[in-house]
């Protein structure tokens, strides 16, 4: 369906209205933005402020790593008995593919983009959708940011929008010769020096400036998806109508793009990002801390002596720490401080602090530093209270995610051209048998099969993590069940295993100290019984008196500086280490 002349002018005047409409959130972004990269990140030390307490990026650093450690491992099932086949090696395919364009930044951009504002992701084709010169088809991800983006904001919701589209820029030649777009005498190239349309700050910006000298000639344009017209047109960003692409939208009725918002605000399309949240509390202790600093930057300790004392403060002047001095009037010399931080103010920026961690979802629990509590049962308590606004969050990404993951399925499914080797696993029998997809391949409709993430594939685990669930797996069921293992054939591949804990715990020396040599299957198949001896268990719990949390001693040190009386507990608790 081609749009006519009155009904693009109007899509290019509902884009600018929009475009500006967002101007607000992008401007308060970036505000974040800065804070989260401080002064000292290319040019933000021309407008921005010391961040000697950056705790937006300690908040965002944490979240996005419980968020979105690893790269998701999509499942894909269908109820339909004789698809099953083929549902495995879509799933297959998947993940091989979303591990060769490298899926895991994009959707791990996508969570640090929706801490600042909200997550974008634009889901094509390489040859079809970015006019790439490619012997065969590839699917793509690709994260857009919010400056570049543009959607209705009349719209209630992203699912009822008239039109949502971004700005991007290509070679001028490859425009030209890629035979993908038209009218491309009608387009005119960037400045000499690049400079962006519109006249807005961009988080790119920070690293260049606003013209730059450019090396090949290029293009901007706007991409759109129009879901009322079923059509996706490309024309330029100078606000002319001129048409270079107009093509029929053949993928899901979601369109090309998937969004990750957080905290969803009541009849508003746009969310409220947790920065917005948080810029308070870290600008007030930030300029607190800056206060604190130029305090003590300005102290200062100063000996004045009386005239008649003249003597004795040169014999005091000129004594070492430890030296006896003859003096004649000793209270004609004193010594006085001048300036210094003020407790008070030190006392409210601790209060800060903790008010931040607060508001922030006991950000320090999420991050494990240290204890939150006096006993590890409160500190149980309290880690699965944070850990589970943690999971709130992973759930609203593993649904992205899942999006995402259906969104490549359908770009490989539809592709004509499309031929993937893929290794099946064949169950209960450690067979591994070579497999493709490919068009000829697919079975059934795309809508027969469902998708799905596994939690545990984004979870963060280190290596010593991995390690201990695999002994700990060994210990609580392969150990009990061994007989039943070893009369159903199976065994344990000790040289394997100590391989496996030689590379995980980064000991390289483990497979050098112990050596395998031939085995006599027959007598490994014996099922081997429990020896007459049994190893105990001795378990003694000592109490050991720490600093206490660190909550209780900023308590402690604030009430010091504020002239209160510090119990002598409070007082020891702080001569002593931090819990």
């Amino acid at each position: 369906m081609a749009l006519d002349s009155i009904e693009l002018q109007r899509l290019v005047d509902a884009v600018d209205t929009s475009y500006r409409d967002l101007e607000p959130f992008r401007s308060h972004s970036l505000d974040a933005i800065k804070q989260y990269c401080g002064r000292h990140y290319g040019r933000n030390h021309e407008d921005t402020a010391r961040v000697p307490v950056n705790f937006i990026q300690f908040a965002v650093s944490t979240y996005v790593q419980k968020i979105a450690a690893n790269i998701p491992k999509w499942n894909v099932r269908t109820d339909i008995i004789s698809l099953a086949e083929t549902a495995e090696r879509l799933g297959l395919a998947l993940n091989l593919v979303a591990k060769e364009i490298d899926a895991q930044s994009v959707l791990k951009g996508a969570v640090q983009n929706a801490m600042f504002n909200i997550g974008i992701v634009n889901i094509g084709t390489e040859d079809v959708d970015r006019g790439m010169v490619n012997d065969a088809t590839q699917p793509f991800v690709e994260l857009i940011n919010l400056s570049d983006f543009v959607f209705d904001t009349n719209a209630k919701s992203l699912n009822f929008c008239q039109f949502m589209g971004h700005k991007f820029r290509m070679d001028r030649e490859v425009f030209e010769e890629c035979g993908l777009y038209k009218n491309t005498e009608q387009v005119n190239s960037t400045d000499d020096h690049g400079e962006y349309s519109g006249t807005e700050y961009r988080p790119s910006d920070m690293v260049r400036e606003r013209e730059w000298d450019t090396y090949r000639e290029q293009v901007e344009l706007w991409r759109f998806f129009l879901p009322y017209e079923n059509i996706v047109i490309t024309i330029p960003t100078d606000g002319s109508t001129t048409v270079c692409r107009e093509q029929e939208w053949t993928g899901g009725e979601k369109g090309p793009y998937r969004f990750l918002c957080f905290n969803d605000v009541p009849d508003n399309i746009m969310p409220v990002a947790p920065t917005a949240l948080w810029m308070d509390l870290h600008e007030m202790g930030n300029e607190l801390f800056r206060k604190i600093r130029d305090q003590a930057e300005r102290q200062k300790t100063i000996t004045s002596f009386q005239a008649q004392a003249k003597d004795d403060m040169k014999r005091i002047r000129d004594a070492s720490d430890g030296d006896t001095v003859l003096t004649t009037n000793p209270d004609g010399v004193r010594e006085h401080s001048f300036g210094g931080a003020d407790p008070t103010t030190v006392a409210t920026f601790l209060a800060t602090k903790d008010t931040f961690n607060y508001m922030a979802g006991n950000i320090e629990s999420i991050a494990g530093l240290g204890a939150q509590s006096e006993t590890a049962s409160q500190d149980a308590m309290i880690g699965q209270a944070a850990g589970s606004r943690v999971e709130d969050m992973h759930q609203t990404y593993l649904k992205f995610a899942q999006e995402v993951g259906e969104a490549i399925a359908d770009e490989l499914w539809n592709d004509p051209l499309i031929e993937i080797p893929v290794v099946k696993r064949i169950p209960n029998f450690g067979i591994r048998i070579p497999a493709k997809f490919s068009a000829d391949t697919l079975e059934g409709d795309f809508l027969d099969y469902n998708f799905d993430v596994e939690p545990y594939s984004t979870v963060h685990q280190t290596p010593q993590q991995r390690l201990n669930s695999l002994l700990m797996l060994l210990e609580r069921m392969i150990a009990p069940m061994l007989p039943m293992f070893q009369q159903q054939g199976g065994q344990i591949n000790m040289q394997s295993l100590v391989a496996i804990a030689s590379q995980y715990s980064g000991l390289e020396e483990l497979e050098s100290v112990l050596t395998f040599g031939d085995l006599d299957m027959q007598q490994a198949n014996e099922p081997i019984m429990p020896g007459q001896q049994s190893s105990t268990r001795e378990y003694i719990h000592r109490s050991v008196s720490t600093g206490g949390t660190r909550a209780a001693r900023d308590n402690a040190t604030a009430q010091a500086l504020l002239g209160q009386n510090v119990q002598p507990s409070q007082a020891g608790a702080l001569m002593r280490p931090g819990a």
